[in-house]
């Protein structure tokens, strides 16, 4: 199967999404499938491979989905093709916020501040029915690491988990499955956005002091049940033997 990564970390150049990817599915049977990424803050859209591909991804970025930057115009042909070819695509933290704005949503600056970490989700009830998050348990955590969040889905959408701190954890949008949160992040990338920002973390008042860091960084951990989710969306309707029609499937869900 051929996954496409539509990469839009452009705030540091040693980090991008393909490792982070391959990283956290390593041990997992989805690394069977065959990635290219395409890093959209540094190249034109090469239209052809969304064409190619079986599976799409977009990743998370420093960006904020309501403002303007030299690549958004790629991107925003990229979602085009994706919305019109049907293809079954994952928008991660960022992207979940691009789409949700531009199919008329509404993108804000978190009222409640950073959410970082990991942290629990609840399911709605057509959430508990989603075929990338049936059987999530509750108490499960997932990796957060954003300051906007979506105030307002748009038409069409259907909400699929949410938490105190963001009305929208995570929804369908046609063929696009979208989450707030990261499944997609080594523990060491948070390990290192942690270390980066703890002097403002402590400064604003999202860390209350060292005991509160030593916590957040012991818990990292606890996110990765959310690497599932991932795995979830690459295998799922092939590992049956069975020629499903995924959005078929996620349609009749939710």
């Amino acid at each position: 199967m051929k996954v496409l990564i539509l990469d839009v970390i452009d705030f540091n150049k040693n980090v991008n999404a393909l490792e982070n990817v391959c990283k956290v599915l390593t041990g997992r049977s989805a690394v069977s499938s065959k990635f290219r990424a395409q890093k959209l803050h540094e190249n034109d859209l090469i239209e052809e491979e969304i064409a190619n591909a079986d599976r799409i991804i977009i990743s998370g970025s420093a960006r904020s989905a309501y403002e303007d930057f030299h690549w958004k115009p790629r991107l925003k042909r990229a979602l085009d093709l994706i919305l019109e070819s049907g293809k079954p695509t994952y928008a991660i933290c960022f992207g979940c916020q691009f789409v949700a704005q531009e199919m008329g949503g509404k993108v804000i600056r978190n009222p409640n501040g950073p959410e970082f970490g990991s942290v629990k989700i609840a399911l709605t009830e057509m959430g508990k029915k989603h075929p990338f998050l049936e059987g999530f348990d509750q108490n499960k955590m997932v990796h957060e690491s954003h300051n906007d969040r979506v105030e307002v889905l748009p038409e069409g959408a259907v909400l699929l988990a949410y938490n105190d701190n963001s009305p929208v954890q995570a929804y369908q949008y046609k063929n696009i499955f979208a989450s707030q949160f990261h499944p997609d992040l080594p523990v060491t990338n948070l390990l290192s956005l942690l270390e980066l920002r703890k002097e403002k973390y402590l400064e604003m008042g999202f860390l209350k002091d060292e005991e509160d860091y030593q916590r957040l960084k012991a818990e990292l951990s606890l996110g990765e049940a959310a690497y599932e989710i991932l795995e979830k969306f690459l295998n799922f309707g092939r590992t049956d033997g069975k020629t499903k029609d995924l959005i078929e499937l996620i349609h009749g869900a939710v």
